[in-house]
């Protein structure tokens, strides 16, 4: 019985490998199999610039996005339709995360980084808004936080930002429910998050 429980698991996450092959392919692409087998998950950048980059666009209402990795930070470009003063800028925002920290194990689940921004293409005229209010201010509130809004996982506190995966829906389904039925999110803990190379870095060890 337990041989035939078994090899049904496997053909299950076969049928699921094959049903999903084009996307995970890409995944893979963007993996280095060397470091994975010494312990550590090494992705490159363009899992983000050319795996998902059509999703992020799609589904932040974006113009373009671009993610740089490289000595310690996460450089995220982003062109991004604004509306100041009645008109739609094409506003590009450069945010960049620093002191990156992930916990991902022992049923902590979450990321946080200082985070700053600026901005390209916005006229100078409209540095200011009516009433006193910063633009800068405006713009991280269109761009960062009225977009989080409904989101209960990520929050602004300050200069940091505050990803907390165990309010995530989403996630608990995935872990309720695992990676083509493996346990992966309960059996693996993740530390040293480091960024370098147009790679991020993450170590893993398998719980008892």
């Amino acid at each position: 019985m337990y041989l035939e429980s078994k090899s049904r698991k496997i053909m299950e996450i076969a049928i699921k490998v094959m049903e999903n092959k084009e996307q995970l392919y890409q995944l893979m692409d963007n993996i280095d199999l060397e470091k994975l087998k010494r312990g550590t998950l090494s992705v490159s950048q363009d899992i983000l610039n050319k795996t998902f980059r059509k999703e992020i666009i799609d589904k932040l209402g974006l113009i373009d996005f671009k993610a740089i990795f490289s000595k310690g930070s996460i450089k995220l470009e982003i062109t991004k339709n604004i509306k100041i003063m009645f008109m739609d800028v094409a506003v590009k925002s450069n945010l960049v995360l620093t002191d990156c920290y992930l916990s991902f194990g022992n049923n902590i689940y979450g990321f946080y980084a200082n985070y700053s921004i600026n901005f390209e293409g916005v006229p100078q005229m409209m540095e200011k808004l009516p009433g006193g209010v910063s633009l800068k201010d405006a713009i991280i509130n269109s761009l960062l936080k009225n977009s989080t809004k409904d989101i209960s996982w990520i929050s602004f506190v300050g200069d940091t930002i505050m990803v907390d995966l165990n309010k995530s829906d989403d996630f608990k389904k995935l872990k309720e429910q695992g990676i083509y039925g493996i346990d992966v999110i309960k059996e693996v803990e993740l530390k040293d998050f480091r960024s370098e190379n147009e790679r991020i870095l993450i170590d893993f060890i398998w719980q008892d």
